[in-house]
């Protein structure tokens, strides 16, 4: 299932959730299920990828409003294997005034976050002239990790750049889909707090070349009553 559909879908559930109506006054969980491999997940390529990027449904922000054109803008991508064009159009969408990206450790691969930033490295160092203390990491396997480590970021810039009017955050998930959660997540529950958005690049079609997997099955509770009282 595209991020382009799971991520609203989600979103829209938690929103009910968090919100109900006088009929749905009761306790009710919500549990997201992820069949999760980052090997296949690399090895995915998006076909017939849009000319141009976008802010997802309910996660604009105020990135199209010219009154706030001149606050600063920070980028926060999710980095994963073969999603440089994707980076550059989010990128020319965004026009970010920085970029903090974040490269997946602890993982399955030892490497995996070294073979990551050697792909974006003349992109990244080159082109962007990135500062290397700008890079973070997270779990791999741990989306509430990725969770933690972007509102921490989040707030750093928002209360650093306070005194100039703040700035506008804007997330992008091009890694494997457990991580991504994290990212999904970090964008519902910093919504009210700051001027958020969560920027997507869709495409028209996928495409595996070898669809072997050891998938491992992940199950997140995002909403709910641990307990009855």
């Amino acid at each position: 299932m595209p991020r382009g559909v799971y991520f609203p879908l989600i979103a829209r559930i938690l929103y009910l959730l968090d919100h109900p109506s006088e009929e749905t006054k009761r306790r009710t969980n919500l549990h997201v299920l992820v069949a999760d491999d980052p090997a296949l997940d690399a090895r995915i390529v998006e076909e017939g990828i849009d000319e141009t990027a976008s802010f997802l449904h309910s996660f604009e922000g105020s990135f199209s409003r010219e009154a706030t054109g001149q606050q600063p803008k920070v980028w926060i991508p999710l980095l994963g294997e073969s999603r440089i064009i994707q980076f550059d159009r989010i990128y020319d969408l965004v026009k970010p005034d920085e970029i903090c990206p974040v490269l997946p450790f602890l993982s399955k691969n030892p490497r995996r976050g070294d073979d990551i930033v050697l792909e974006y490295r003349d992109l990244l160092f080159d082109q962007h002239q990135l500062d290397p203390r700008s890079l973070m990491y997270a779990a791999e396997q741990n989306p509430f990790e990725v969770y933690r480590r972007i509102r921490k970021a989040s707030f750093h810039y928002r209360d650093t750049l306070r005194l100039i009017g703040g700035c506008k955050v804007a997330l992008s998930a091009l890694s494997s889909k457990l991580m991504s959660l994290g990212v999904l997540m970090v964008a519902y529950d910093l919504k009210p707090l700051l001027d958020i958005g969560l920027a997507h690049v869709e495409c028209r079609g996928y495409r595996v070349d070898n669809f072997e997997s050891v998938a491992e099955l992940f199950g997140l509770w995002l909403a709910g009553e641990c307990y009855a009282v």
